[in-house]
């Protein structure tokens, strides 16, 4: 019986061992802390109980069993057995009581743990949709890290190519301020020179009305000249009648001095006869002698009184003949004086007239100056405002050149934090010993995806991990090479295909992110052969602040219309360098017959003749 009631607690406590593990199986860390820890303070009591109980059972039974087996020699007296007998039945029912007890207890906890349980199954139900949702979520979260990538990707390259043109803004800025303050300057020497045209214009301006006035006088003067010929004319025609009517008096004068003439010869032929008759009387005709003989004397005189006349008259008739041509000349002159005087008259109004109009021109122009020097003036202040404005977007240019160089910081800073998101990014790039800009993997993807398609570049991105390539960040060398053997694989197309067709795209794209560089300050000027020329003075620039980097150099040989250019470089890429210099003379709207050859793994002559 003792046995039994051992085997029976031994029993009950193994089940509710058994019980209170497959609870805790089934809840696990869900189960409440109070169901818990009831559960253990039932199991720790009924394990106490079941040893105490367990050591007084093996104490009595033994004792118990000594004295049945050899009663002689028993620890306890024969009456003592049913003493022992009694305190052991007392003390099983007593751990009896306390076990209905605990199982009461026990079934209670089941209970409560099946409902639990149950409350679990259904907490589970739930936490197996949430786990499929988060992973569907960390499914989409990295899917949109990737996107995140590409997006602080692109957006480092959008920046650089903003930093390079707005460098290129910001010394356009400059140079537009300069010149801004030139035009100021020479505006103002103009609205001087203006002004001062203005006041010869009035200068002018008065003085034609001067003209004006002048010009008005003397054709007034001139009237009065012509009147004044005319009156002359009228007189040289009353003169030249005069002298014609005293040339036909001087020629009456001269037949009247013949008959005078032809009087005294009769006069003195008379006195000799006279003379003789009185000779021829003597004494008688003495006194009729003298009378004749100053007849005679008389009519001599009268003769010559009469000769001088004649001459006289002669010379009167040559000086009137004389005069009458001279005057007939005269009036010829004064005739065509008169009509010059006219035409005289009527050009000097004509001239009055321009003159006039000359004035209202000349007043014109000096309106027109003064509005012009007030339009300088205006525009004098506007490029003021302008030379102001020029400096105030000056500065906010190189404001706005800080700001994009922020942002490509926050690009790769944003690059970093997505990183440390997403966990250590575990890229399939190739490794090798040099190292190069993260532009040149970048142009490549780019590349890739407006030539062969989207999904072309998401496959490549795949086979390498979904590396993200920042265009300050560098990367080894020999990804180029495995990024065309997957491109290759993908495509159908050869490796030098891929390599040749990129280096024809590099130089338009380089010409937007290292403008100032590639073209310095001969923006668009610089021709192909001095660009090769300074591809190892870009390379230094393009790669200065980074170290690890190591660029391809270049030595040259040049041949007037043929440029030999040696290419040295550990990345070989010999078709990408080949392509660059096709891309470089297409950028510069060259032609060029270009060979490349290789020497050895690290070197290339190309020969470049220019037609």
């Amino acid at each position: 019986m003792l046995m039994s009631l051992a085997a029976i607690l031994a029993t009950a406590f193994v089940v509710f061992s058994g019980l209170f593990v497959l609870m805790l199986a089934v809840v696990g860390d869900s189960f409440s802390m109070s169901a818990v820890s009831g559960l253990m303070a039932a199991a720790v009591a009924l394990l106490v109980v079941w040893v105490l109980l367990r050591r007084a059972l093996d104490a009595s039974s033994s004792r118990l069993l000594s004295h049945v087996r050899d009663p002689g020699k028993a620890s306890i007296p024969h009456g003592a057995v049913l003493e022992e007998l009694f305190g052991l039945s007392a003390t099983l029912e007593s751990v009896a009581k306390t076990h209905r007890e605990r199982l009461a207890a026990l079934s209670k906890a089941k209970d409560e743990a099946e409902s639990r349980a149950a409350g679990l199954e259904a907490a589970v139900a739930k936490s197996s949709n949430v786990c499929t949702e988060a992973e569907k979520r960390t499914a989409n979260l990295e899917g949109t890290a990737l996107k995140a990538f590409e997006i602080a990707e692109n957006l480092s390259y959008s920046a650089a190519t903003l930093n390079s043109q707005a460098d290129q803004v910001a010394e356009a800025m400059v140079v537009q301020k300069d010149r801004v303050a030139e035009t100021a300057t020479a505006m103002e020497e103009m609205n001087a020179t203006v002004l001062e045209v203005a006041r010869s214009a009035e200068r002018a301006a008065s003085s034609a009305e001067r003209s004006r006035e002048k010009a008005g006088q003397g054709s007034g003067i001139v009237g009065r000249a012509v009147q004044a010929i005319d009156r002359v004319e009228i007189m040289n025609k009353e003169l030249e009648t005069a002298m014609s009517r005293l040339g036909e008096q001087a020629g009456g004068i001269g037949e009247i001095m013949n008959m005078i003439t032809e009087i005294a010869d009769q006069t003195n032929l008379l006195a000799l006869n006279a003379a003789i008759e009185a000779a021829r009387a003597g004494d008688a005709g003495r006194g009729f002698a003298v009378v004749a003989d100053e007849v005679r004397k008389l009519a001599e005189k009268t003769m010559n009184a009469t000769r001088d006349v004649e001459e006289s008259i002669k010379t009167i008739q040559q000086s009137v003949a004389h005069n009458l041509t001279s005057m007939s000349a005269a009036s010829a002159a004064v005739t065509e004086a008169a009509d010059l005087a006219r035409r005289s008259g009527e050009m000097l109004g004509e001239i009055v007239a321009l003159v006039g109009d000359n004035s209202d021109q000349v007043r014109s122009i000096a309106t027109a100056a003064e509005e012009q020097s007030a339009a300088s003036e205006e525009i004098n202040r506007a490029i003021s405002e302008i030379n102001r404005l020029s400096d105030d977007t000056t500065s906010e240019v190189q404001g706005t050149v800080r700001t994009i160089q922020d942002i490509r910081k926050q690009s790769e800073r944003l690059h970093q934090i997505f990183k440390e998101v997403r966990g250590a990014q575990k890229n399939s790039l190739t490794a090798s010993e040099g190292q190069m800009k993260g532009v040149l993997p970048k142009l490549m993807v780019d590349y890739i995806g407006k030539t062969y398609g989207d999904g072309v570049r998401r496959k490549l991105l795949e086979e390498l991990g979904n590396p993200v390539f920042m265009i300050q960040n560098s990367y080894p060398d020999a990804v180029m090479g495995q990024m065309a053997g997957i491109v290759s694989r993908l495509t159908g197309d050869t490796k030098r295909k891929i390599l040749f067709d990129l280096g024809s795209y590099t130089p338009g794209e380089f010409a937007k992110l290292y403008k100032k560089h590639i073209h310095g300050s001969e923006l668009g000027k610089t021709d192909l052969k001095k660009f090769l020329m300074r591809m190892n003075e870009v390379h230094e620039e393009i790669t200065k602040g980074m170290p690890g980097i190591t660029p391809p150099r270049f030595s040259y040989e040049d041949k007037s219309d043929t440029l030999v250019m040696t290419y040295h470089s550990k990345r070989g890429f010999f078709d990408y360098f080949e392509g660059i210099l096709h891309g470089a003379t297409k950028m510069f709207g060259r032609k060029a017959e270009i060979k490349v050859k290789s020497k050895d793994a690290a070197t290339a002559v190309a020969t470049i003749r220019f037609l």
